[in-house]
């Protein structure tokens, strides 16, 4: 069993093996190439906002000849997507709240099927941050609960995940998914199922980045403790409230220092100070 997720990230989309018929390709149905090219999709948004139209306009921008809008959902999403994809008996669509699978297998797979909680939360916990998180959880379970593997006719180690079109770098908006689709990675790799993830996505890799130290900021590189060289240690402080004669006692910049002890001979107080 081999099971692509496939997010919608231009660095890797591509490199999801389309064309390959031995992996399932399991995404979303909003997909601009279409839903066609899937055999399993994930609406797990609630159906109130299926058809929100402030979500339609995603970006907009000038090419220097013409404006284009780039829709976080096609137009007549639902009837488009959603209606067609449950329609199918060459899919799945899984949501929230549907049929219950057996009564979709019962009835050449098609409609709203409610997604699996019952056999996903055992194998996986119940911590589901984004769409990717859903698919993914899944996709485990499944291959951990195949009757092949109970019936030792295949092995884990056969089966495989890629993760593609899923970068969830540190500077976008996306971030806040990563942590919940690293933690199913792991998952994964723990229950001995080989993961692939494209070079180009910033899952399970080490960002630069500044890290608070005491008081000061401290830039790392390339991994945890691994600090550039040289650099400037910052002094900072987060809404932290002093009186004068507080400052005073403490080792401030010669600048800062001549702040306080102006305002200690007047009398007064300092609302803010930077050091």
């Amino acid at each position: 069993m081999r099971v692509a997720v496939i997010g919608f990230s231009p660095s890797s989309y591509d490199d999801a093996p389309w064309d390959d018929p031995t992996w399932e390709k399991w995404g979303m149905p909003w997909d601009g190439k279409g839903w066609e090219r899937y055999t399993r999709l994930f609406e797990m948004h609630s159906p109130i906002l299926w058809d929100l139209q402030t979500a339609e306009h995603f970006i907009e921008f000038w090419d220097g000849e013409k404006f284009h809008r780039k829709s976080h959902r096609p137009a007549n999403y639902y009837d488009k997507c959603l209606a067609g994809a449950a329609a199918s008996p060459d899919h799945l669509l899984y949501v929230q709240e549907g049929i219950s699978e057996e009564e979709a297998s019962q009835d050449r797979n098609v409609g709203l099927i409610s997604y699996p909680f019952d056999r996903v939360v055992p194998i996986c916990g119940e911590y589901f941050q984004s769409s990717i998180a859903y698919v993914l959880a899944l996709a485990i379970t499944e291959i951990v609960t195949h009757p092949d593997v109970s019936n030792l006719n295949m092995t884990i180690a056969d089966c495989e995940i890629g993760l593609y079109g899923i970068d969830v770098s540190p500077d976008q908006e996306w971030n806040y998914q990563r942590a919940c689709i690293e933690y199913l990675v792991g998952l994964a790799k723990g229950y001995g199922i080989k993961v692939t993830i494209p070079e180009t996505s910033a899952l399970l890799t080490f960002h630069d980045q500044f890290i608070k130290y005491g008081a000061c900021n401290v830039e790392h590189t390339g991994r945890y403790g691994n600090i550039v060289q040289p650099q400037v240690f910052k002094r900072w402080t987060l809404n932290e409230h002093y009186s004068v004669d507080q400052l005073a006692e403490m080792d401030l910049p010669e600048e800062a220092m001549k702040l306080v002890k102006r305002a200690q001979l007047a009398g007064s107080e300092i609302k803010n100070i930077t050091t």
